[in-house]
C-alpha cells in the first residue's frame, strides 16, 4: 500500500513474480540433481565391495547380466573363473585381519591389472573372487587362470618384519564353440557355470590347492 497502483507498479509485480518463479525452478532443479547424485551414489555403494573396490554379489549380477544376454544373442563363447585364497584363515590368525585385508586387496589389484574392459569381476564372498570372461572359451580361460595362479604365487604382502606369501586355487567353467557341456547355452546357464566352477574349485581345495581345475575335467572323471 505504500506505492501507488498504476501500470508501472503492476508490471514491476509481474517482473518480480517471474524472477521468483525462475529462482524457485533453479533451486528445485539443483535439489533434484543433488537427490539423483545421492541416489546413484547409494546404489553404487550397495553394489561395490568397500574393501577391494570390486563388485559384490549384487553388483556382479547388475554388471554381468547385460554382458551375459549380449553373449547369448551373439552365440560367442563365455567362461567363468572362481578362485579362493588358500589357507586364508591361517593368514588372518597369524598376521591379523588388517594384513589379511591387504592380501585381499592385492588379489583384487592383480585381477584388475590383467582384466579387459568387458570382463566382470567380483568379490564373491570372504576370500572368494569371481570372473566372467566374455568371448573366452574354456581353454582360453584355463590359460588365464594359470597366469593368475602364477602371479598370485609370486605376490608378497609386506608386514614390516617380513612378507606374507600366499597361493590361490581356481575352478574354471567355459563353453566350447558356444556350447556348455555339449548343449546350447540358455538364459539360466550362468548360475550353472558358476556352480560347476565352484565344484571344480572344491576339488582343488581338497587335493593339494594352488592348482587350476576345469569343470570339464571334473565331469569326465565322475
Amino acid at each position: 500500500g505504500l506505492l501507488p497502483y498504476n501500470d508501472m507498479t503492476f508490471k514491476l509485480i509481474e517482473v518480480g513474480m517471474s524472477f521468483e518463479a525462475i529462482c524457485l525452478a533453479f533451486l528445485l532443479a539443483q535439489r533434484f540433481r543433488k537427490n539423483e547424485v545421492e541416489k546413484e551414489f547409494a546404489l553404487r555403494s550397495a553394489r561395490i565391495d568397500s574393501l577391494t573396490g570390486l563388485n559384490n554379489r549384487r553388483g556382479f549380477e547388475h554388471a554381468a547380466m547385460p554382458v551375459w544376454y549380449q553373449q547369448l544373442r551373439s552365440g560367442h563363447d563365455m567362461s567363468v573363473i572362481l578362485l579362493d585364497i588358500d589357507l586364508f584363515k591361517q593368514i588372518n590368525d597369524r598376521y591379523g585381519h588388517v594384513q589379511g585385508d591387504e592380501v585381499l586387496k592385492s588379489i583384487a589389484a592383480l585381477l584388475q591389472h590383467g582384466a579387459r574392459r568387458s570382463d566382470v569381476m567380483a568379490r564373491w564372498g570372504g576370500e572368494e573372487f569371481l570372473l566372467l570372461l566374455p568371448d573366452t572359451n574354456e581353454e582360453q580361460a584355463i590359460r588365464h587362470a594359470e597366469n593368475l595362479r602364477t602371479l598370485v604365487a609370486q605376490s608378497r604382502v609386506d608386514v614390516g618384519e617380513g612378507e606374507i606369501e600366499f597361493t590361490a586355487s581356481f575352478g574354471v567353467c567355459g563353453t566350447v564353440d558356444g556350447q556348455l557341456f555339449n548343449k546350447p547355452l540358455d538364459a539360466e546357464d550362468l548360475e550353472r557355470m558358476i556352480d560347476a566352477a565352484d565344484k571344480a574349485l572344491y576339488t582343488v581345495k581338497n587335493s593339494g590347492r594352488n592348482k587350476v581345475m576345469p569343470a570339464t575335467q571334473l565331469l569326465a572323471s565322475t
